[in-house]
């Protein structure tokens, strides 16, 4: 039966083909010889892919060089060739050609038959798209790409935003303008503005020919960059290409554009222009670079030579938005009108929030929900439709950027303060370093320089916002934007936890129930708390703050005992009279702040106190020093300014080998203690004092950098060399040396008549400052003029009838330091006002 099938497929083949327009050869070549055809299917498509290399090879350098596009004709044919290289694949995996038949001894000719048939169906295909291979280069390419795509715009609301505009399409029309970097917080407006420029210069400019695009995903990198960019331009890379290899090929295509804008929108990193493979915009080549960024050192990263900050909305361009989102035929009812104007304030001016909530709330007319939204704003919650998603998520993403976890853990620290409140730096710089936050490397100016590293990135980051100093004060200050805070606030009630109520205007403390274990730091401060009666049971609180509450009916007296990790504790600006006795339980607290707690007359030991840093007992109603004082071995600030001490032992400030920090303002008795840790003195107010410094004490001051005297009406004499210290003057040559000393400082001293009887060393003295010193005619380190002073000082500050008496008795003195004199304006002494904040490395003394 084998042998008959054999016969029959035989004939079916050649009767077939008289029914068919194949000649009896070609059947035959299918069944003799089927690999030869398969092969020759291999060479004619191995012939095809070159010439598909080839052709693409011509594109790319059309595309790079020229900026051309292939033609749609030319596209086709590659999908073809795309098309019949997978359909061969996909047959050759099916070719059977040894198939056999009467138990293998035979050729299966049907079957080979049938695939030399495919074959030879393929083999015609191939020949047909060789044959359309064959493009002129004139017909290959000939379509320029577009300039660049016009993108759905909002308009934009507000004279601010409009202002940046204008201001960035200035800079655009600048030669001198190459990279432009706009920054400012998440959902301010940047990217509208991006949109805005991109379409005027599609529709108006007539000095650049293209606009690419790029958004910038938070992941970037390198080469997801690059690929970005290449995509906008219609480039490709292979696979293997490498860093420098996509860089070379993007910076080819970009130069050939030459006059184009390329956008980068929502950098959050910043790269060399040359690893991407950016040109350059320098002077004269028709290119520029814009990015935005939320974070203004990312456009500095970039080499940004123009810098716009966009701004939110004021409250009257942020209340035009609502009323346009919400719908205008809402806001008829003058109650639900004034509830919804303190819904768009809520919003903090920020356009994404306006928009979100507004859109949330559009032809809503019952005042209950209004009501209801007003008061989630204000706690915080988010829980307004798209608040969560599209507001704070942006505004998160922006906080977790931040380079380390101590970065931010000062920004969240400033969710301690009430809302809108102007934060001082300097104060909030020195919670951080009680609190330990910054690194361990001592109170002072390399701690406060750290700190102030740390501000600089959370306001580059649009983090902070910039208050500048406030009237009366030199002190610069800091805010949290609404919503920026309230973000914050989300963050600390999960990890680290806080409680937060400052300035809530709280008559009635929060329920014990609510100081939760995990609770790590607390405010409480600028309510109107009258007592604290309960017992805490915090034991990873770090920070307790309650200045500026009344407290007039205490603390209960067991209110510190499970408050074992608390580090920072502010009581200042209270009216409690007296401090529990479980305060001594506080073994490892930092800073104890009680400035103008004007009741206070009781403080217990604080011999268990041994990690106390900070001691603030400012005008208090003390009489004495808490008892325990020796034990504060590592104390390096002590302010016992405008207090009713009735007796100080001075000996005692010889255990403090840290001290760094000593006021006393407001004490009557002059300095008498031994010891050289002391680097400034200010002496301040001090009317009863005649003399300052014994000779011995100032064999003590080889640290002493800055001397500032003020306002001392009583004082004649700053350093008191008499018979008494006839040893010590001639111990030292008849000299009295200040060596680290390099500032002078003296202010309104009427009767000031001698600094130092004798002559005097200060050959580390950078500046002088003499103001109302009438009497003083004789500058003791004048006497005899030594070259190393002579090089050191670099500014004198006085009147010039000052100058002139001091002439007189320092006539070389004077003709060689005539140039550093800057002459100070005669005036009279204004009325003394005094505020001190405990700065670091001060020593200040006075009397009432």
């Amino acid at each position: 039966m084998e042998i008959v099938g054999a016969v029959v497929n035989m004939m079916q083949c050649f009767c077939g083909e008289t029914c068919s327009r194949q000649s009896v050869s070609e059947t035959c070549t299918y069944l003799r010889r089927p690999r030869a055809l398969a092969n020759r299917l291999n060479e004619k498509m191995e012939l095809l892919k070159a010439r598909e290399e080839d052709i693409k090879r011509k594109l790319h350098v059309e595309n790079v060089w020229r900026g051309m596009e292939p033609k749609a004709e030319v596209n086709m044919w590659l999908i073809n060739v795309r098309k019949i290289a997978s359909s061969i694949a996909s047959m050759q995996e099916k070719l059977t050609i040894d198939k056999r038949c009467l138990n293998r001894c035979l050729p299966n000719y049907m079957s080979r038959f049938k695939q030399g048939k495919r074959i030879n169906k393929k083999i015609k295909e191939v020949d047909r798209l060789l044959g359309q291979s064959i493009f002129p280069d004139a017909s290959l390419v000939d379509m320029m790409p577009r300039r660049g795509k016009i993108l759905p715009a909002s308009s934009l609301v507000g004279e601010s935003a409009q202002r940046s505009l204008e201001t960035v399409w200035e800079y655009l029309n600048d030669e001198h303008s190459g990279i432009i970097g706009i920054y400012g917080m998440g959902g301010v407006g940047k990217t509208s503005i991006l949109v805005e420029i991109n379409n005027r210069i599609l529709r108006e400019s007539t000095i650049f020919d293209y606009v690419i695009w790029v958004t910038a995903s938070n992941d970037s990198n390198v080469q997801k960059l690059q690929k970005d960019i290449a995509r906008a331009i219609g480039l490709s890379f292979d696979d293997e290409d490498d860093e420098m290899t996509r860089a070379a090929q993007l910076l080819e295509a970009l130069m050939r554009r030459s006059r184009f804008v390329l956008i980068i929108d929502d950098l959050w990193e910043a790269f060399p222009l040359e690893v991407i493979g950016i040109p350059y915009p320098y002077y004269g080549y028709d290119c520029k670079l814009i990015i935005t960024s939320r974070s203004k050192i990312v456009c500095r990263g970039m080499e940004s030579v123009r810098e716009v900050e966009v701004s939110v909305l004021s409250e009257e361009e942020a209340w035009n938005l609502f009323k346009q989102k919400v719908g205008e035929e809402v806001l008829a009812s003058p109650t639900l009108q004034a509830v919804a104007k303190d819904v768009s304030k809520e919003c903090g001016g920020l356009p994404l929030a306006v928009v979100t909530v507004g859109r949330a709330l559009r032809r809503e007319n019952d005042l209950r929900q209004w009501k209801n939204a007003l008061s989630q704003l204000k706690s915080a919650t988010g829980r307004i439709e798209g608040m969560e998603n599209r507001v704070f998520a942006r505004l998160r993403f922006s906080y977790e950027r931040l380079k380390d976890n101590v970065t931010r853990s000062c920004f969240l620290y400033c969710t301690l303060y009430p809302e809108d409140h102007h934060i001082e730096t300097e104060e909030l710089i020195k919670y951080w370093s009680w609190e330990g936050l910054l690194d361990n490397l001592g109170y002072g100016e390399s701690k406060m320089l750290q700190g102030k590293m740390i501000l600089d990135e959370l306001k580059h980051a649009c983090l902070l916002e910039i208050i500048g100093c406030q009237e009366g004060s030199l002190n610069e200050y800091v805010k949290m934007h609404d919503l920026i805070r309230d973000m914050a606030i989300a963050v600390t009630r999960e990890s680290p936890l806080f409680m937060i109520r400052a300035g809530h205007e709280m008559r009635v403390p929060p329920v014990e129930s609510e100081w939760l274990v995990g609770l790590e730091r607390i405010s409480l401060m600028r309510n109107d708390l009258n007592s604290l009666i309960l017992e805490p049971r915090c034991p990873q609180l770090t920070t307790l703050l309650l200045q500026y509450n009344s407290l007039t009916k205490g603390v209960h007296p067991s209110f510190f005992n499970h408050l074992k990790s608390l580090k920072v504790l502010d009581l200042s600006y209270t009216g409690i009279s007296g401090l529990p006795d479980s305060l001594s339980n506080l073994k490892n607290l930092h800073a104890l702040l009680l400035r103008s707690c004007w009741n206070l007359h009781h403080v217990p030991t604080m011999e268990r106190l041994k990690e106390l840093r900070v001691l603030d007992l400012s005008s208090t109603s003390i009489e004495s020093v808490p008892p325990g004082m020796e034990m504060l071995l590592n104390l390096k600030h002590l302010d016992l300014s405008h207090t009713t001490l009735n007796e100080f032992d001075i000996q005692i400030l010889g255990t403090y080998r840290f001290l760094e920090s000593l006021l006393t303002i407001g004490l009557w008795q002059p300095l008498m203690f031994g010891s050289d840790f002391v680097n400034v003195l200010n002496v301040i107010a001090c009317d009863n004092l005649m003399t300052l410094l014994p000779l011995e004490l100032v064999q003590h001051l080889k640290n002493l950098e800055k001397l500032e005297l003020e306002n001392c009406s009583m004082l004649e004499e700053i350093i008191v060399t008499d018979a008494e210290n006839e040893e010590i003057i001639q111990e030292n040559n008849g000299e009295v040396v200040l060596p680290s000393l390099q500032k002078l400082r003296l202010v309104s001293i009427p009767r000031l008549r001698s600094i130092c009887r004798g002559p005097m060393i200060c050959d580390s003295l950078t500046t002088i400052e003499v103001v109302e010193c009438p009497e003083l005619k004789i500058l003791p380190f004048f006497l005899e003029m030594r070259q190393q002073l002579a090089a050191s000082l670099k500014q004198i500050k006085g009147s010039t009838s000052w100058w002139q008496a001091l002439r007189r008795k320092h006539p070389t003195a004077t003709s060689l330091l005539a140039p550093l004199l800057r002459p100070e304006r005669e005036y009279s002494s204004p009325a003394f006002e005094h505020s001190h904040s405990g700065s670091s490395g001060n020593s200040s003394f006075g009397g009432r």
